[in-house]
């Protein structure tokens, strides 16, 4: 018995898109636990999950430190891409009343693995005190500066104010992104 050639290309394009689909789950859900990459300003935690913060604003970002934006400094690209990072974002948060003066520090790295992003948190501890309630793994600098990673994704948050709680902003962006 013989096909007719209308039933083989049939067979033939469900056959090729079956593939493509099964080669797309594979690579988005390797068993390594790696995840794929994610635009850089969708891992900024909006305001409004935390009852203190007012306001985000993005002040800079880099999708891919391969293609920057003209108005980032080649030296900065150059010194991030040396770290290992793939993407990064510094976001400004406003603590308590939307026009006030408290202000939170948000710097967002995407790094190619989730080990690259673990080690970067755990570099140069001199100082720091390492905390074990946040994601993979975070530091705490001197009651203002903490930094965090979780899976790829390494968030530092820095203030110079003694009222802004760095600490409950970052159990909470940890959380954020474990729910996203």
């Amino acid at each position: 018995m013989q096909w007719p050639m209308r039933s083989v290309n049939f067979v033939f394009l469900w056959v090729l898109v079956l593939s493509a689909l099964s080669l797309c789950l594979v690579l988005g859900c390797s068993p390594t636990g790696e995840s794929a990459s994610v635009r850089v300003p969708d891992l900024i935690m909006p305001a409004t999950e935390h009852p203190n913060l007012s306001g985000v604003e993005i002040v800079l970002e880099v999708d891919d430190m391969n293609n920057p934006p003209a108005a980032v400094p080649t030296t900065i690209i150059q010194t991030l891409k040396e770290l290992g990072i793939v993407s990064a974002v510094n976001a400004t948060y406003t603590w308590g009343d939307p026009d006030g003066f408290l202000l939170i520090d948000a710097n967002v790295y995407q790094f190619a693995t989730a080990g690259a992003a673990k080690s970067n948190v755990l570099a140069n501890l001199e100082g720091k005190e390492q905390i074990d309630d946040i994601g993979d793994a975070a530091t705490l600098f001197g009651g203002q500066s903490l930094s965090f990673s979780f899976d790829t994704v390494k968030v530092t948050l820095t203030t110079v104010s003694d009222e802004v709680d760095v600490r409950s902003v970052a159990v909470t962006y940890a959380d954020w992104l474990a729910a996203n």
